[in-house]
């Protein structure tokens, strides 16, 4: 046997912003996302610099993103802010409950499937209704299914050793093989 450590190693360890769903037909998955990004921006926490830099990377127009007012981090749940007189919530769906924002069941299943598949969901609500979730994921670096299949073929059983969520870890896991 060889154990590797997940985040880092065998994956690249920055999570990446890989969908954007809007549940409102207020707000499309571009504004959504836009406002999520723009809250994030005085966030310290790895998954809002994630999504900062996601979409400081993609291909738009609009690179500059507006400032956020009034920004509160909440700890274990997400931040808070006014982002062009918008109230804006990112964060988990405690944060939203405890604000008295409604996450209706189907919206919570379709989300909780990019969970099960070892993603993180970002919950952004506006002005208190549920506008969307954005999805992010670690990515696997392109090197280590070729390693640990070169391994195999040797005789030897690679294991995943990770800190994260087992369905994080059974995710990665499933992808290498």
């Amino acid at each position: 046997r060889i154990t590797f450590d997940k985040t880092g190693t065998l994956t690249y360890g920055t999570p990446e912003v890989i969908e954007v769903f809007s549940i409102s037909e207020k707000w499309n998955e571009n504004e959504i996302y836009r406002l999520t990004a723009a809250a994030e921006k005085l966030s310290e926490h790895p998954l809002g610099k994630a999504v900062i830099s996601c979409w400081q990377k993609e291909e738009r127009k609009e690179k500059q993103l507006p400032e956020a007012e009034g920004f509160a981090m909440v700890p274990g749940k997400g931040i808070s802010c006014q982002v062009e007189g918008k109230q804006v919530l990112a964060g988990n769906k405690k944060l939203l409950r405890e604000a008295g924002v409604v996450v209706e069941e189907t919206a919570s299943a379709e989300a909780d499937t990019w969970v099960s598949r070892g993603c993180t969901v970002i919950y952004t609500a506006i002005n208190g209704e549920l506008a969307g979730y954005l999805v992010l994921s670690d990515t696997v670096r392109k090197e280590s299914q070729e390693t640990t299949g070169q391994l195999k073929s040797l005789g030897t059983k690679p294991v995943l050793l990770t800190g994260d969520h087992e369905s994080a870890a059974a995710a990665i896991a499933g992808q290498l093989g």
